[in-house]
């Protein structure tokens, strides 16, 4: 991956730019402008396009595991956990059951206990932990 800085002043009166002390006219400073602007889409495609790590996702029916995991790091039962998250025992259930069709505020306390954030990303092909 390739980074880089520039110095620059905009003077929009006059429509100049300098660089590193070079004065530019309009023409070379709207070829510029447009450079960096092909160069900063090609770098947001790359990191939108590059392959995901694994390890820092999950999906959202995965939410069960978590939880299980937190409950036994934290040596807690799900009654206790239901109390952090702020959620009944019986709603708690209901999202460690199907989360699909849980309530967005309830998943969002849930994830918010085991430390978690919830993100929303385009369809993968195929499952993400394969």
């Amino acid at each position: 991956m390739m980074f880089f800085t520039i110095f620059c002043e905009l003077n929009f009166a006059n429509l100049t730019f300098r660089s590193n002390g070079a004065t530019m006219n309009n023409n070379e400073t709207i070829q510029l402008i447009d450079n960096l602007e092909a160069q900063l889409h090609k770098l947001r495609k790359n990191v939108l396009t590059s392959k995901i790590d694994k390890d820092l996702f999950i999906q959202l029916n995965d939410i069960g595991e978590l939880v299980t995991l937190y409950c036994k790091e934290h040596n807690c039962q799900l009654g206790d956990f239901s109390l952090l998250a702020s959620i009944s025992a019986n709603t708690l259930t209901r999202v460690l059951r199907s989360p699909e069709t849980s309530n967005i505020e309830t998943i969002i306390s849930v994830l918010k206990v085991i430390g978690k954030q919830l993100y929303i990303g385009d369809k993968l092909v195929g499952n993400i932990h394969d």
